[in-house]
């Protein structure tokens, strides 16, 4: 979990219980801790998906924000994580192996980023935009590129479109959503932005994606 993460009760017990049976990593739901718009925001922003309700049972992906593996599946790809932990090179490594991943809806964790600040939250977004677009853009020929480059200007739309036929379905934060819908629209617009520079560049910003990480942990003045 993250540093400002906090358990609901019985927390460890549910992942316990879990891993009785075959699966590899359970992830649990991510729910956001402080009634702020901005916080609303980031938190949908970055784990909508993981919001409750969440289908129990095997997944593709699991958040590291929420996450109990077996010792002995995460052994397997060590080289995978010993320096760096990315959870989809982790989560696709353990399923290259036969391993399986699940969710488990009852092992809630709550979001306590205190402190939040809209600039360093937009500045945040953009850096992992970025680094996410450079990514791709390393691993895609040029025309690949060109046509995410072309289509960039749409990804606050489909994002937003997204995320509210998300919230639609689950039918239990409707209200915090469009409250928080400003904020969400500048932090998708900012990542949106971040990932274009990343097609074009291919490189990521090393401290910039640093102070990410700082502001994220809360050792950066937001938290």
């Amino acid at each position: 979990i993250e540093d400002h993460g906090v358990p609901a009760a019985y927390w460890a017990a549910r992942f316990i219980e879990g891993h009785n049976g075959a699966y590899a990593g359970l992830g649990g739901a991510i729910e956001n801790g402080i009634d702020r718009p901005l916080n609303w925001a980031v938190c949908f922003c970055d784990f909508l998906r993981y919001q409750n309700p969440l289908p129990e049972g095997e997944t593709a992906s699991v958040s590291d924000a929420n996450v109990a593996y077996k010792r002995a599946d995460l052994e397997l790809v060590r080289p995978i994580w010993q320096e760096i932990f990315h959870e989809a090179s982790v989560n696709g490594a353990l399923r290259s192996q036969g391993k399986k991943l699940a969710l488990e809806p009852r092992a809630v964790l709550y979001q306590h980023r205190q402190g939040l600040r809209l600039g360093p939250a937009i500045r945040e977004r953009f850096v992992w935009g970025r680094s996410y677009g450079a990514t791709r853009a390393r691993l895609a020929g040029a025309a690949q590129r060109l046509f995410w480059c072309a289509f960039a200007p749409g990804l606050p739309f489909l994002m937003l479109a997204r995320m509210t036929l998300s919230v639609w379905k689950k039918r239990r934060t409707v209200a915090p959503f469009l409250k928080a819908l400003p904020f969400t629209t500048a932090l998708v617009v900012s990542w949106s932005c971040g990932e274009l520079t990343g097609y074009v560049t291919g490189r990521a910003n090393a401290a910039g994606s640093l102070a990410a990480d700082a502001i994220a942990r809360g050792t950066a003045g937001t938290a």
